[in-house]
């Protein structure tokens, strides 16, 4: 986003005498991700103050401002560019919770956190006061697996109240107990395992010749609930045939089969 100089500052040119904005303006701001619908009002001082919608997060669309010196230079540098009252910083969701991270212009705000699951009625679930760096957090646990739901902040400023953008988040199911694949197969030398737990409890994952003889265990039931992905090749190279994939949680055992060829 570029913004031009006024006529008399040092980067203003004469063109036929006549006085003309530089060929590409000034940087307002130079973060990654599109900016849009740019608007300008004066500060008072001789100087603008410039807003626009800005997805640099490539979640949602908000607000930021940059203020414009009478000179035509932007007052501040691009890192100083300021979200005006509400910003989404993230959002991480499980099963059973819901984590929201939001950042406001002024530390120690108190702001009403707000949620929805059909976008038109909006219930007040809570408070949180922003942290010394300005982040509001806000932790809800009562949400269904498989849920979607709308969230926003309310931040009172001069008598009003004012209301983030939406910020919609899908719960995840909980995990199953499942061994999703093994690949490649026919395998060489790497054979990775795709499986899920549904907890922390003691679980196995193993790889068995025809024999029965075990060749590869991994206790993996510390990784918790979860999709994951593991390789149980250890560098040594098996003997060319078919084997046996086990994935043993809580007394289900789940088994694939795969083809090692040489």
């Amino acid at each position: 986003m570029h913004g031009g100089r006024p006529p008399g500052s040092p980067a203003h040119r004469l063109r036929g005498g006549v006085p003309q904005w530089t060929a590409d303006g000034v940087a307002l701001c130079t973060a990654s991700g599109p900016q849009a619908f740019p608007a300008i009002a004066t500060d008072g001082a001789g100087g603008a103050f410039v807003a626009w919608a800005d997805r640099r997060d490539g979640i949602e669309d908000f607000v930021y401002a940059q203020r414009i010196d009478a000179g035509g230079a932007p007052a501040f540098a691009s890192d100083g560019i300021t979200p005006t009252l509400v910003s989404l910083v993230g959002v991480t969701a499980s099963p059973d919770r819901v984590r929201i991270v939001w950042y406001v212009a002024d530390t120690g705000v108190r702001a009403t956190v707000y949620r929805t699951s059909d976008g038109a009625g909006w219930s007040a679930i809570g408070e949180s006061l922003a942290d010394g760096t300005g982040r509001i957090r806000y932790e809800d646990d009562r949400v269904a697996p498989g849920g979607r739901y709308g969230y926003r902040l309310g931040v009172r400023e001069g008598g009003a109240e004012w209301l983030s953008a939406a910020t919609w988040v899908d719960v995840p199911r909980a995990a199953a107990l499942a061994l999703r694949g093994v690949s490649p197969d026919p395998a060489v030398d790497e054979i990775w395992v795709s499986f899920s737990l549904p907890g922390a409890s003691p679980a196995t994952l193993s790889l068995f010749d025809v024999a029965g003889r075990r060749a590869r265990t991994r206790e993996v039931g510390g990784m918790g609930a979860g999709e994951w992905r593991m390789n149980l090749s250890d560098g040594k190279p098996l003997p060319a045939g078919v084997y046996v994939v086990r994935l043993t949680q809580g007394g289900v055992a789940l088994t694939r089969s795969l083809t090692v060829i040489r």
